[in-house]
């Protein structure tokens, strides 16, 4: 197990060994007088070569570094402690920013807030939501690179066939226009008017009706509310009216086939949807029963891990991709992701029926919880307690008193260990 003092102990053996061995390392490190600079990331497959045009532009932007980009597996962040552990980190890394407040207290990433303050970056820019993924403890490990958010997705022939002109803006149209929409023949569902696509997007539904997953103090859940208790009662009535069923779309993709009306979508589907032959359209997420908009968003930062042998390389890399609006505008563009700053969000390219509802949605977008432990408790006792509740192994009420039950023990054991 990788505790804290154990990786900055490895950390400081490494930067020793790396001091020692500076001046006869040049030739594993530079070629052709250039440094070479290991850039990691988790994304793999056709997003190589979006990241590669990127590395390519940078490469011929300036004589001093080069850079090398190496796909790593879904374990990257583990990966990561074992590489810094035998004193051979990466110079930089493509990474998700939600995973911040889980390892930056482990001591795996550099602050960065010195190199801000000496070049003078402008951080006023990005949005809040990109930017305080980034952070931990009062200070900042990484320059937000791309935006995700969750917007609706629509079948318009299906819409069209049932006469519905306009879009739903609120839970009660979302649910009438939906039974109007789902065919439900002999006791199985063959057409959905909304899929839920399981219990992962109930942290969004709590936010629109007003809740909140944890207290401010960030100490203990707090998702067992009237709030909670709304966002089950309205997925009951979806599941009452037959309109969505446990485990429906879950392992097969029914929109692209023409059987669901409308789901919660992020930007990333949209190779997948344009090779479906749906005519869609995305809008902007309905509003709760008060008319609170809430939509959840992620994304990717550029951090340096504590260890790495080329962290003034890795921070020239990270300025000009992450602090250069025009770079981050060409990136987006290639890997048909969000920008996660707002300036770049101004730009005419983003002024479309496609991509007008994603950059309305980060206006008010909000990160899931980034306390210390929520990833690994909720996924063990929140989404767990849903699960049975969505079978009718449990009522609304008995779900979220269990899951309450069992993850604040969790929380507090994983703030005592930070």
């Amino acid at each position: 197990m990788f505790t804290k003092k154990r990786i900055m102990q490895a950390v400081t053996v490494s930067l020793a060994a790396g001091m020692l061995l500076s001046g006869c390392s040049a030739g594993s490190s530079s070629s052709g007088g250039r440094e070479q600079l290991t850039f990691w990331g988790p994304w793999s497959g056709d997003q190589v070569a979006q990241i590669n045009q990127m590395t390519k532009k940078y490469n011929a932007s300036q004589t001093k570094y080069t850079v090398k980009y190496t796909a790593q597996s879904s374990a990257m962040e583990q990966k990561l402690l074992t590489s810094m552990a035998a004193g051979d980190s990466p110079d930089v890394v493509l990474w998700d920013s939600f995973n911040t407040s889980t390892y930056a207290p482990k001591g795996a990433l550099q602050p960065l807030n010195d190199l801000i303050k000496k070049d003078k970056i402008d951080t006023s820019t990005y949005y809040p939501a990109a930017l305080d993924q980034l952070k931990y403890d009062g200070k900042t490990y990484g320059l937000p690179l791309v935006s995700d958010v969750r917007a609706l997705v629509y079948n318009k022939t299906m819409l069209k066939d049932a006469g519905i002109t306009t879009l739903p803006t609120t839970w009660d149209e979302l649910l009438a226009d939906a039974k109007k929409m789902t065919v439900y023949k002999n006791g199985k569902l063959e057409k959905s008017g909304f899929s839920l696509q399981g219990v992962g997007f109930f942290q969004m539904f709590l936010w629109q009706a007003g809740g909140e997953s944890v207290s401010k103090d960030g100490k203990k859940a707090t998702f067992n509310s009237a709030q909670g208790l709304e966002v089950l009662n309205f997925w009951k009535q979806l599941l009452d009216n037959h309109i969505y069923e446990n485990g429906y779309d879950t392992n097969t993709d029914e929109f692209s086939a023409g059987n669901v009306a409308m789901k919660i979508d992020a930007p990333w589907d949209i190779p997948t949807l344009d090779k479906s032959g749906v005519d869609y359209g995305f809008a902007e997420l309905p509003a709760g029963p008060t008319g609170i908009k809430a939509s959840q968003t992620g994304g990717f930062g550029l951090v340096i891990p504590k260890g790495a042998k080329h962290a003034d390389g890795a921070w020239d890399f990270i300025k000009w991709f992450a602090a250069n609006k025009d770079n981050e505008l060409a990136f987006c563009k290639i890997a048909q992701w969000l920008p996660a700053d707002t300036e770049v969000a101004k730009d005419a390219y983003w002024e479309s029926e496609k991509w007008t509802p994603f950059i309305k949605s980060l206006e008010y977008a909000r990160p899931r919880p980034t306390i210390t432990g929520w990833s690994d408790a909720s996924s063990k006792t929140l989404d767990p307690a849903l699960q049975q509740f969505m079978a009718g192994r449990l009522t609304a009420k008995q779900a979220l008193n269990q899951a309450e039950s069992q993850i604040n023990p969790l929380l507090e054991k994983a703030a005592a260990n930070q």
